[in-house]
């Protein structure tokens, strides 16, 4: 269930800081995969479009009329490619990469169905997942091998601080912010140095938005849980209020404690579900989640 009253706060109080700033909001989908929500939190400005974490999300997207999508991700199946172009003949596309195999197949998929395609080359600033390793030599390389696809441009670098969002400590999440800014402007002069601009540069997240924001290396950053809310989110100090219940039964009870089931995790509780029952204040409605992909088995039904 979502409170709606408190959702549309929490989205017109992320808008109206980054209203105020040089780092536009790209709103993350996965947290919540309702393209309804998503329309709402575009209409609230300062938006420079809308990151997604996979190849369907991006095509749910696109065919809903978003013009421009991130896919913070990389992809190299090859029927996750084919929803890439798809989604790359609809709105404008930009997928991340950090290995030459990755931009080879990107290329392919761009050329085979006559679309243009973005690259963002990732850097790994600390979380220790995608991403080139600071001074990584194949940096400025992987920039020319993209300008030189057909179909392909270089527009930048995505750097998801992933490893800071959930400190508890202000402090320590600034830290780790200001040291991810250093390495992004460090490599960042080492691209200008070969002749490539960074148009975009993209990371971020709900724990770091506005120490991301003001640390001065992102021109966009991509915050998702931040409209909803969830219970680890909810222990920082952060200025959005939960939004986001599930209609549960108790299953356990004692004289002074009952068990029941609280949103942990906002992007995988919303993903278990068809649809989110919005509670107006006087009554339902009921939107769909449309980005949860469906998986059928053969000899299954739903």
């Amino acid at each position: 269930m979502v409170d709606v009253p408190a959702a549309s706060r929490n989205i017109r109080r992320c808008a109206a800081f980054f209203s105020g700033q040089p780092a536009a909001l790209r709103p993350h989908f996965k947290a919540h995969k309702c393209t309804t929500l998503m329309r709402q939190q575009l209409a609230a400005g300062g938006c420079a479009g809308v990151a997604c974490q996979t190849s369907w999300e991006a095509l749910v997207l696109a065919r809903a009329g978003f013009g421009d999508i991130l896919i913070a991700n990389q992809v190299v199946d090859a029927a996750a490619l084919d929803e890439v172009s798809e989604a790359a003949a609809l709105a404008r596309l930009t997928v991340v990469v950090d290995h030459e195999l990755q931009v080879d197949l990107l290329a392919r998929a761009a050329t085979r169905h006559g679309v243009p395609i973005g690259a963002l080359v990732e850097l790994d600033v600390g979380a220790g997942r995608c991403g080139l390793p600071f001074g990584d030599a194949s940096l400025v390389p992987l920039a020319e091998q993209i300008t030189r696809q057909e179909g392909l441009s270089f527009r930048g670098l995505q750097a998801y601080e992933g490893h800071a969002v959930h400190r508890h400590s202000r402090e320590v999440r600034a830290t780790l912010v200001q040291q991810a800014a250093l390495q992004i402007q460090h490599e960042q002069a080492r691209l200008a140095a070969a002749g490539f601009d960074c148009e975009v540069i993209s990371g971020g997240g709900t724990g770091t938005y506005d120490l991301a924001a003001q640390a001065g290396a992102l021109t966009e950053i991509q915050v998702g849980s931040y409209v909803l809310m969830d219970g680890r989110y909810g222990t920082l100090d952060l200025p959005f209020e939960p939004a986001l219940y599930c209609v549960t039964t108790v299953i356990s009870r004692r004289p002074s404690r009952a068990v029941l089931l609280i949103p942990a995790h906002v992007d995988p509780a919303v993903n278990l579900y068809d649809r989110l029952f919005a509670w107006s204040g006087t009554g339902f409605t009921e939107w769909e989640v449309d980005g949860r992909r469906h998986y059928r088995l053969p000899g299954f039904s739903r």
